[in-house]
């Protein structure tokens, strides 16, 4: 399975000054460590996270290096270690002018074996500046406790644990409704998805889902529109609820004021809005070949597509309060951003002009 190769933020932060193939990214990880110094929130820590690798995996030298030198996890290998240095055993790191520190730390109850990169520094040959001389000196004076990965390490590899479980669960979402419409199309019927809740361990039912399919013709064209009806969540889980929810929509539609909501039984919601035939063709694919899409896999709703008409008052008070408004069209949106060119609604230029006549 190979070694879960990992860089220690003190690492990353103090010892690899120089060098970085990336500036931003840097700072990137000197704003991470210093947010779960601070007690950060998980979510405050995961969007910082967004830019970076994950385990620590910087564009630098040395952890490029060690990167490659840990991709087998085999026992034949031969590793050099640190002369003198055996609890823990230290393996030595080389690149260019760069030198390192790696060991491999015992996780019960992980898959992978892990292995760390904890420090790094320049190499003078000969010279008590080199890494290794001080390195050793230090260890044997102080011991490894201060290079070995801390608690700052820990709350990381959380993280990166809840947003990954986050991540597959949203994709199994899109697969899901994707499959739901292929079946629904074919089998002219509705089909039912149950959805548990993401966090790690649990086994709690977040939704019921029901997805229903309607084709019409306009000519020469076939418009096929998406019914989701969704049942009402705890309240104490509406947000990532709400998280689900948007996931769906944006599978199959990603403009956010061409989907319209309507009341559900006992509080639940009926989401409605076409379906381009290209995410029709992606709902057969997966159907066949059970795997989602690459193109379809980061979709994101996009607010503030189209322009529409609204009448002047419910426009500023929408804006105002943050509610959604009607547009003349009959599409329901919260307004957030000018409109300014933005492509107008078809459907609303008609509305006004037969306002105007």
């Amino acid at each position: 399975m190979g070694f879960d190769r990992r860089v220690t933020l003190r690492c990353l932060c103090e010892d690899l000054n120089t060098d970085w193939g990336n500036h931003a990214e840097q700072q990137g990880f000197l704003n991470l460590r210093r947010l779960i110094l601070d007690g950060a929130s998980t979510s405050s820590i995961a969007e910082a996270m967004k830019s970076l690798h994950p385990g620590g995996r910087a564009d630098h030298p040395l952890v490029n290096s060690f990167i490659a030198a840990f991709a087998d996890d085999s026992s034949e290998i031969s590793r050099e270690g640190i002369s003198g240095l055996t609890d823990p055993m230290w393996w030595k790191q080389k690149s260019t002018r760069w030198r390192g520190a790696a060991t491999d730390v015992e996780c019960p109850g992980r898959e992978r074996r892990e292995v760390w990169l904890c420090a790094g520094g320049l190499r003078v040959a000969k010279d008590d500046r080199d890494f290794y001389a001080q390195f050793t000196q230090r260890l044997q004076r102080h011991g490894a406790g201060r290079y070995l990965p801390s608690e700052d390490d820990r709350r990381l590899q959380e993280v990166e644990a809840t947003v990954a479980s986050l991540e597959a669960w949203k994709a199994q979402l899109r697969l899901a409704v994707l499959i739901g419409v292929h079946e629904s199309l074919t089998r002219q019927e509705s089909t039912m998805v149950h959805v548990a809740n993401p966090k790690v361990g649990s086994d709690e039912l977040l939704f019921h889902l029901t997805i229903d399919v309607g084709v019409a013709s306009d000519g020469s064209d076939q418009l096929v529109e998406a019914v989701l009806s969704f049942t009402a969540p705890e309240r104490e889980h509406q947000a990532v609820a709400n998280l689900g929810i948007d996931t769906l929509r944006s599978t199959l539609n990603t403009a956010s004021d061409e989907w319209r909501v309507t009341p559900g039984a006992a509080d639940g919601q009926i989401w409605s809005a076409l379906v381009a035939p290209e995410t029709v063709d992606a709902s057969r694919q997966c159907a066949d070949a059970g795997e989602l899409p690459e193109e379809i896999a980061n979709r994101t709703l996009l607010l503030g597509v189209t322009s529409h008409y609204v009448r002047k008052p419910s426009i500023v008070e929408g804006y105002i309060n943050g509610e959604p408004v009607p547009a003349l069209c009959g599409v329901w949106f919260v307004p957030t951003t000018a409109p300014d060119g933005l492509p107008e609604c078809a459907q609303c230029i008609d509305a006004h002009s037969t306002l105007r006549n």
